[in-house]
């Protein structure tokens, strides 16, 4: 695969979606004949499996580069504003956990820490593992893709009882049909969203109102 080197951003996301293409991580109903039920409890024509991406070292090391990139491009940046420093990047288990430790790898982000909150037994997510933060540690949370952004809201609200201090919150793909910003504004205030890149979705909230299910189509939990 091509180097991000000096890349620019419009660049680096067609890359990223080679990457995606060739990992057979793009799943279209058109294609596979199945349409797919979301963890949020949408019906969708069309799912990005990102642990196909992950699978391989170089693509997700390309995405955690891409994202950051956008970050420094929104203005966070330690380098140019101190208050955007990151001590701890935050994700809801199992889908952000490849990408945060990609970005603490990456030497800009070498000095924080990594947590995640996982579902428990009645299916709502906690910290486990003994994980906290402390009193006003800057975190920054990211998703790998961000359809509703339930996962971030409850993370979000895990971590209100740290008080710490919100640097932003990140997706590699937003696929909300109104962006990010807009959908996560109520619950998120001032902070900062950044979106790798916007690929609109095709949602039905749930069977009732999926033609798909109507007509029989198969549906697959994903």
């Amino acid at each position: 695969m091509r180097k991000a080197g000096r890349m620019n951003l419009q660049v680096m996301e067609e890359e990223c979606l080679r990457i995606i293409e060739n990992a057979d991580a793009r799943l279209e109903m058109n294609v596979t004949g199945k349409h797919y039920l979301l963890s949020s409890g949408a019906h969708s024509e069309s799912f990005f499996n990102m642990a196909r991406v992950f699978e391989r070292y170089a693509w997700r090391n390309f995405f955690a580069q891409f994202l950051l990139r956008r970050m420094r491009a929104e203005g966070i940046d330690e380098h140019t504003n101190p208050d955007c420093r990151i001590d701890v990047l935050v994700g809801p288990a199992t889908g952000a956990m490849p990408l945060l430790y990609s970005l603490q790898g990456l030497p800009e982000l070498e000095n924080t820490r990594v947590i995640y909150a996982e579902r428990d037994k009645s299916g709502r997510f906690a910290f486990a593992k003994g994980f906290e933060v402390l009193d006003n540690e800057r975190v920054f949370i990211v998703d790998d893709v961000g359809t509703t952004f339930k996962s971030l809201k409850a993370v979000k609200i895990l971590l209100d009882k740290f008080n710490p201090v919100y640097v932003g919150f990140g997706v590699l793909i937003d696929r909300s049909s109104e962006g990010s910003t807009h959908a996560l504004s109520k619950w998120l205030g001032e902070h900062p969203v950044i979106s790798g890149m916007r690929i609109p979705l095709v949602k039905y909230d749930n069977e009732e109102e999926c033609p798909h299910c109507k007509n029989r189509v198969e549906l697959i939990r994903v």
